[in-house]
């Protein structure tokens, strides 16, 4: 599972581009990936939960989420 935080510098073109092809390629190798913006950290419960629950689909025990 890759996780990734994309602050305001992800919004240009140019590295929104790159973030998609990055995106992709981890696809094709069949990983996971979950992209945390700054507007999502206003509710780190929500993230916290969602990152645990993919964890857990990939075979991760979690304790304390």
């Amino acid at each position: 599972m890759a996780l990734f935080y994309d602050g305001g510098g992800h919004l240009q073109r140019e590295q929104r581009d790159w973030d998609s092809d990055v995106t992709a390629r981890l696809a094709e190798e069949d990983w996971r990936s979950f992209r945390v913006t700054a507007g999502m950290m206003r509710r780190p419960d929500v993230v916290m939960r969602r990152t645990a629950g993919l964890l857990r689909r990939q075979g991760f025990p979690m304790v304390g989420f």
